[in-house]
């Protein structure tokens, strides 16, 4: 199975990724143009063409699940010019999808936008913080954390399962019993660590520590600390 049979025709192909067919590309009179994008045995020359040749990453391609996994090379690796403006789940595009401060297209289909954790009540969110990568999802279920949570200078988003919901928000609560704060956030975090429909509660001396940083703090009630 071919990804591309283009005889007597003329194609631009960018930011896509042709992987894992018995041939990719099939041309033998047409005119083809690629750039920025993953091609799996190559096409031109990668410095003109910015292309690649490594394995993207999908998260479950034999299952049809074609996102990225975090550390793909197709993350940031597109061009914006001309790109279009959403991917195809509506997501705007470009991302920041390596955290490195500039947004640019992904190759493929859909923009990487992190993992997604899910945090069940007995679990700890600090070590989901832990193991994050800046742009991962962490979603906490109802339930009390009697524990501190330090975001670490990590661009991540910590959410309850309806952070617009108030009785959501009034059930799910991170209960901390040391100084320090309950949420702390002092490594220079910014507006892309959130912290997102939560009871913030029980904390020695502070509810919420925000020293030289800028986070997002969003339907949060913040109530019975200590000062």
């Amino acid at each position: 199975m071919r990804a591309i049979d283009a005889d007597d025709s003329s194609l631009s192909l960018v930011n896509s990724i042709l992987w894992g067919n018995a041939y990719q590309i099939r041309s033998y009179s047409g005119s083809i143009s690629i750039q920025y994008s993953d091609i799996q045995g190559g096409f031109g020359d990668p410095n003109t063409t910015h292309n690649v040749d490594k394995d993207p990453l999908f998260i479950d391609a034999n299952s049809g699940n074609f996102y990225l996994q975090s550390g793909s090379p197709c993350i940031d690796a597109g061009t914006n010019e001309n790109a279009p403006s959403v991917d195809l789940d509506f997501l705007s595009r470009p991302q920041d999808g390596d955290g490195d401060g500039e947004a640019i297209c992904d190759m493929g289909a859909y923009e990487f936008v992190g993992a997604e954790i899910h945090i069940f009540c007995g679990g700890s969110i600090q070590t989901a913080v832990n193991s994050a990568n800046d742009n991962d999802l962490i979603i906490v279920n109802p339930g009390t954390y009697a524990e501190s949570i330090d975001f670490l200078g990590k661009a991540v988003t910590i959410k309850s399962t309806d952070p617009n919901d108030p009785d959501s928000v009034a059930a799910t609560i991170i209960s901390g019993s040391t100084e320090g704060g309950v949420v702390i956030f002092d490594k220079s975090e910014g507006v892309d660590s959130v912290l997102d429909g939560f009871t913030i509660k029980n904390g020695v001396d502070k509810g919420i520590l925000i020293e030289n940083s800028s986070p997002m703090i969003a339907n949060c009630r913040i109530i019975q600390n200590q000062l």
